[in-house]
């Protein structure tokens, strides 16, 4: 739960403690059992674990206590009511539950349904404080569930742009073969937490991609689509997205490796195969050609 604001989580319950003396901090997950102390601190209210000593908690709130106020922090699974020892103070006073991406998402302003069940979808993105920070800089106004996806990834590669053909070039750049060697296949090792899966998603509905989910193979299309001068089938973003990645001079260096790559692979193409790998980076605009 490193990706939680500890200060957030604490006005949290401070906001329940000023109209309820008695909070029951219900984590089911048992993610802020590690943090108790801290919260305590933090809040200036006694913090009581509660496992296995319900009936000398209800004594000490209820009997010795009358007027102080008390957070009560349950993990796990209740019991039922009527086997709960605690069951008064569990249903005659405030009960507080948030785990940490339902306060991140209110931290982030990203509280719609359709945004939290993202962030949930990938909760491991939110488990750094410093990435929480980073893609904090990056939302706007208005956010969907798709551009918030593009933002992530964006900040997992470093990019200022979310765009799709920033976030190829960023992946093409990084993940070039070594002259003389063969890429990696599989999954991109700098996107994580299921963005890859976003990322193939984009592919096949902006680029109108349905081959093999590695960059290589996505890679190695997008120079038969250029060598074939893009035929109609093709889609007119990824010939706009390769032709500007292509040419822009900071990817100079991964566009030779990939050419080099292509070259090799395509060969058995009669317009590749005659051409060595420099000799495709010498027109800007149909390699190969």
């Amino acid at each position: 739960m490193s990706g939680t604001n500890l200060d957030q989580l604490a006005g949290a319950l401070r906001d329940k403690l000023i109209y309820s003396r008695i909070v029951s901090w219900l984590d089911l997950a048992g993610e802020y059992a590690e943090i108790i102390e801290q919260m305590e601190t933090l809040l200036g209210v006694p913090i009581i674990v509660v496992d296995g000593n319900e009936f000398s908690v209800k004594i000490r709130v209820l009997a010795d206590h009358p007027k102080e106020k008390f957070v009560l922090y349950r993990k796990g699974e209740l019991p039922p009511v009527e086997d709960d020892w605690l069951a008064d103070i569990r249903l005659g006073y405030a009960t507080f539950r948030a785990d940490s991406i339902t306060l991140q998402a209110t931290e982030l302003g990203l509280t719609a349904d359709e945004l939290v069940a993202t962030m949930r979808a990938h909760a491991g993105f939110f488990n750094s404080r410093d990435r929480v920070t980073k893609l904090r800089s990056r939302l706007r106004d208005s956010v969907d569930s798709k551009t918030l996806l593009a933002m992530m990834t964006s900040t997992l590669l470093g990019t200022a742009d979310h765009s799709f053909s920033h976030l190829f070039a960023e992946l093409a750049s990084s993940a070039a073969p070594p002259a003389g060697e063969e890429p990696a296949e599989g999954k991109f090792p700098l996107l994580k937490y299921g963005l890859d899966d976003f990322f193939w998603d984009g592919a096949a509905k902006i680029w109108n991609y349905d081959g093999q989910k590695d960059l290589p193979a996505l890679v190695l299309w997008l120079f038969l689509q250029e060598q074939n001068n893009w035929p109609e089938s093709a889609n007119a973003n990824a010939r706009a997205d390769f032709r500007s990645w292509f040419n822009a001079l900071p990817n100079q260096q991964a566009v030779q490796a990939w050419a080099a790559y292509a070259a090799e692979k395509l060969s058995s193409l009669q317009q590749l195969s005659a051409r060595p790998a420099g000799e495709l980076l010498q027109n800007k605009t149909v390699p190969g050609g």
